[in-house]
């Protein structure tokens, strides 16, 4: 997979030789990128690899009507990350970000990749729970901060209600085509 020019801005933004999570993988294209690129000391991948049957996420490859085995997909990153898994480097969560996160600590990540479920209320909860596991002047970066498709302003938004409820802690430092990256500027304890 060919890295588009605003998603090298992303890992450009990532701390080198660091520790973080990615929020919604899929097949680990963008994953790949990231260790090498990064050479992340360890990167956790965090996917339900599920298919949903709900409202609002029509359109996207986890709905039930895409056709898409998560069981195959899921199958296809654990065999193409085998080795790094082996050595500990990637660490595959499976699951949504609200019951595996726990197992991160807190003030442990450099970095998160979120490009999860893109609804407003999924993003703006992503957002939550990464925020107090990224250490002081750690990044976290959202991918499809734009408007259309299937989510609508959901990304948008969340990210706005996000820098609302944290103006003491968090700064827009980049916007590159339909990524974002925010700074943690809050002083650790």
């Amino acid at each position: 997979m060919d890295l588009q020019p605003y998603r090298k801005r992303a890992l450009d933004f990532f701390p080198k030789e660091a520790t973080g999570v990615e929020i919604g993988v899929f097949k680990g294209d963008f994953s790949a990128h990231t260790l090498s690129y990064v050479n992340a000391r360890k990167l956790y991948l965090v996917d339900p690899w599920q298919n949903f049957d709900e409202p609002g996420v029509e359109g996207s490859w986890y709905h039930a009507s895409s056709k898409v085995n998560m069981e195959r997909v899921h199958a296809s990153v654990v065999s193409r990350f085998s080795d790094e898994i082996g050595d500990g480097r990637v660490e595959v969560l499976r699951g949504k970000s609200s019951d595996v996160m726990e197992t991160i600590p807190p003030a442990s990540l450099d970095f998160a990749y979120v490009d999860g479920d893109h609804r407003f209320e999924a993003v703006l909860q992503d957002l939550e729970i990464c925020a107090p596991r990224i250490k002081h002047r750690g990044v976290i970066v959202l991918d499809d901060h734009q408007l259309g498709n299937w989510w609508g302003d959901g990304v948008i938004r969340a990210l706005n209600t996000f820098l609302g409820r944290h103006p003491a802690d968090w700064r827009v430092r980049f916007i590159a085509q339909n990524q974002v990256g925010i700074l943690n500027i809050r002083q650790p304890d």
